[in-house]
This record gives C-alpha cells, structure tokens and sequence, in this order.
C-alpha cells in the first residue's frame, strides 16, 4: 500500500573552506532519512550551491531561486566570508550574505520554516589577527549578537557540528508529526548560550586574587551578550610572548576564554586551553593555577561525559590544596564541595556525604544530629 512521504528541501550555505562541514551535511541528512525521517513520513533533500543545476542568467540569482524553494535555511561560517556576487554591484559582500538575506525574507514571509546559524570556532590567534575576510565574519557574528534577532551555534569538530545537525533534523521531524496532529511547530532551539547573553559568570575557578581591568572588561562584554568581542579581547591578553613567562593576567586571560568556550559547548578548545594553562603552571610552580586548570578540566569532562577523567582531576586538585594548605582551608572546602556536587551527579550519593559534612565543618556550620 503507498506511503505519503513529505519532502522538506534544506540549503546550506557557506563560502569556501568547509568542503568536509558541506560533505557531512549531506551525509548525515541521508542517514537521517534513512534511520528515523523516512519511517515517520519524512525525507530531506540537502540542496547547496555546488549541486544547485545550471541555467542561463547570473548563477548567484539562480542559486538564490533555488533558496526560495527551500523550507530550511543553514548558514555555516569559519574564517572566510566569500566575494560579492557581482563585482563591484549589488548591496552584498558575499554570494552567503545575499543567501541569508534571502532566507531571512522567505521566513518573515512565512515560506522558510526555520533558519539555522553555526560558526565553526577559532583559534585565538585567528582573533587577534583576523584579516580582512574573518573580520567580516566576526562583524556579522557581532551583529547577531547584538540584534538577537537569529540565536546562532558554535561548533568546534566535525563530529559536532554533525551532532548539531541531527539535533535540527530530529525537530523538524518532530514538528512535523505535531503538525499532524494540529499542534504549533516548536523551533530547535540552540544552547542557552549560543548568540545571547550568557547567564550569570561562567561555572570555573579562578585564583581569588587574579582579574587584570582588561579581563574584568572581557567579563562584562560576555555577560551583556557581547561574546565574541569578549573572546577577542581575551585572545589579546592571551597572547604568550615566548622569551618572556606568562604573567598573571594572561593564565587569568586563558581561564576565562576557556570558561567561554565551555559554556558554548566547543569541549575540544576548552581542553586545549585548561591543559596549556596546565602546562604552564606546573611549569611556573604556581600552586593556584595549576588547581584552577585542574578543577576546571573535571568541569569540562563531567559536561562530556568523561567521568572518570573528570574525578581524578577533581581529586588532584583537592590533594594540592590539601598538601599546601591543611585540611581546613577554605580553599580546601571549595574543592571538597565541587568532587562532592560531581559524586552526588554520579547518583553517589554515600560517597558524597562526608565530604559535604567536612565541608560545613569548615565553614563551622552546625551539623544537625
């Protein structure tokens, strides 16, 4: 007996540089189709510019045809931005510019069903010295934060961004059926700090007497939405002259970027941060930074799902303190409290009481018999 499949089209656009994002993209949506979409009535068709068929008139306008006819919208950004469409005409920079634009009408219109915006994460070199093109790229971002009118992503790996995109593709699935049954779609939406302000300073530890003018200026930039400028100024400070030791401000610099990244879900910068900030404090002996990088990489690899990697980090750090400072420290009872909440995570909830109970021995709370 014949099916009724509904075919939603779903375009990417994205300049050069992201052949592999472009390939994945593809990739997963035929996986999609054919592990979950197809069997509850749905298939997607992945359209783009480089499978968009040839015509006669300007390619850009028969690419942007092929944009209206689409119900999804994915912009996809790294650090280039692409050439205008034409030359020296027209009110766009970039054949991706006028494709978002275009998006952007067909959804006020109500023809685009949903509209997704991702940025492949950079390196913080890349930030202190964007060039021309990534400088377009970082303006545009800016722009979105600053309107919010679009909430945008940030992936770092190939395999995230491909989580992301089945995220997407398991709602519009979702979406539809409810539509089925005569309910209002739900948009997918993007992490909670993704392309709006982040909520509260990020879940790290910071030595209590770091926090340069500078740093303390990235730290509000971050907390008004300003993300990507606050990334750019850490990136400054973080910038390690290799005849001279880091100083302070600049392992503060990396904590913070790294707690950025954290909160955005890009684990693989985060890591790379925390351990070369590791690295250096071992290499300095500086007791305070090397327990911030360690209790900050348990942070990371309890949000990944690494728990083994994240107690022993957890547990180094309580040792140091511990050894340096005697067992009732305030120091101490912070790095009891964080293996603690992380135990209690792990549903142990035995192990995790009579660190609690050191804890408010500590802070000479009166424990209840």
């Amino acid at each position: 007996m014949p099916e009724e499949i509904t075919a939603y089209r779903v375009f990417i656009a994205s300049p050069g540089g992201l052949e592999a994002e472009r390939e994945a993209f593809r990739s997963a949506i035929n996986a999609h189709n054919e592990s979950d979409a197809i069997e509850r009535g749905v298939i997607f068709l992945p359209i783009g510019w480089e499978i968009t068929p040839g015509g006669i008139g300007r390619p850009q306008a028969i690419i942007n045809d092929e944009v209206r006819r689409c119900d999804y919208f994915m912009l996809v950004l790294h650090d280039r931005w692409g050439s205008a469409p034409q030359a020296g005409e027209g009110p766009y920079t970039s054949g991706s510019e006028e494709e978002f634009d275009i998006a952007r009408a067909c959804h006020k219109l109500g023809t685009m069903r949903e509209i997704v915006v991702l940025f492949k994460d950079l390196d913080p070199a890349q930030l202190r010295d964007p060039g021309p093109q990534l400088s377009n790229v970082l303006k545009f971002r800016e722009h979105l934060e600053a309107k919010r009118s679009f909430l945008f992503e940030v992936f770092d790996e190939l395999s995230n961004f491909e989580r992301r995109l089945q995220k997407h593709l398991a709602g519009w699935v979702r979406n539809h059926e409810r539509e089925g049954r005569g309910q209002a779609p739900v948009e997918v939406a993007p992490p909670a700090t993704a392309g709006r302000p982040v909520a509260g300073e990020p879940v790290i530890e910071v030595p209590r007497d770091s926090g340069s003018a500078t740093v303390q200026d990235a730290n509000a930039l971050a907390l008004a939405g300003h993300v990507t400028q606050a990334e750019r100024a850490l990136a400054q400070v973080m910038a390690i002259d290799q005849a001279a030791a880091p100083n302070d401000e600049t392992l503060d610099a990396m904590v913070r970027y790294g707690g950025l990244q954290l909160q955005k879900g890009s684990h693989a910068k985060a890591e790379e941060v925390f351990r070369q900030l590791l690295e250096i404090a071992r290499e300095r002996g500086t007791r305070d930074w090397e327990v911030a990088a360690l209790s900050n990489l348990g942070r990371l690899y309890q949000a990944m799902g690494r728990p083994e990697e994240a107690e022993a980090n957890y547990r180094e750090a309580l040792a140091i303190r511990e050894q340096a400072l005697g067992a009732d420290h305030p120091e101490v009872a912070a790095s009891l409290t964080a293996l603690a909440e992380f135990l209690a995570s792990q549903f142990r909830f035995q192990e995790a009481e009579p660190l609690l109970r050191r804890v408010l021995e500590i802070q000479q709370v009166p424990i209840a018999s």
